[in-house]
């Protein structure tokens, strides 16, 4: 709640008018409830990313994203599908030991996971970011979704989805299943 005095960008609360909605670029929306947020306003989210070309990212810290949003209008722009209102995202938890960021072949080379002026250069510095040690478990992502990075973990070298995009009409989502960039 605090962030909104840090940054003068920041909404203390998502506008209930479709018009001032469709003014926003960039929904970034981290651990939020979704009973504080009127079914037409997120259904007019969901219309500025598919109809006007927004994006949104969804970042999941403690607890799940995906399975608060179930039921939502929100829920229709996340980038994972649930086989099972209890299978596809399980609450994020510490899973026991650090895991880093590993780009895939298409997140090497996207745009948005360049951190450096070379692919080989932006590869150097994902592998010298500090680890985490939450993450929300993904089943699987949805059909057509782009996986830009995996978790790995660092003891038994495990992988797991990390982010995950996907276009969405005329805009673009992502999830991303921690929230631990802070430690950047």
């Amino acid at each position: 709640p605090l962030f909104v005095d840090q940054d003068n960008s920041a909404l203390r609360l998502i506008p209930s008018q479709p018009e001032q909605i469709n003014q926003i670029d960039a929904f970034v929306l981290i651990d939020f409830d979704p009973q504080l947020v009127s079914q037409t306003s997120q259904q007019a989210i969901v219309d500025a990313v598919a109809l006007h070309g927004a994006g949104c990212i969804f970042v999941s810290g403690q607890g799940s994203i995906a399975r608060r949003l179930d039921g939502w209008p929100l829920a229709k722009l996340l980038p994972i599908e649930r086989s099972s209102p209890s299978s596809v995202a399980v609450a994020t938890q510490p899973v026991g030991s650090e895991m880093f960021w590993q780009p895939t072949a298409l997140g090497s080379s996207a745009l948005p996971m360049q951190l450096a002026p070379s692919i080989a250069q932006s590869l150097a510095v994902w592998q010298r970011l500090p680890d985490f040690i939450s993450l929300a478990r993904v089943e699987r992502a949805k059909e057509g979704a782009q996986l830009l990075a995996q978790a790995v973990d660092r003891q038994s070298a495990s992988e797991s989805p990390l982010l995950i995009a996907q276009f969405a009409g005329a805009g673009r989502t992502v999830m991303q299943a921690t929230d631990e960039t802070y430690r950047w």
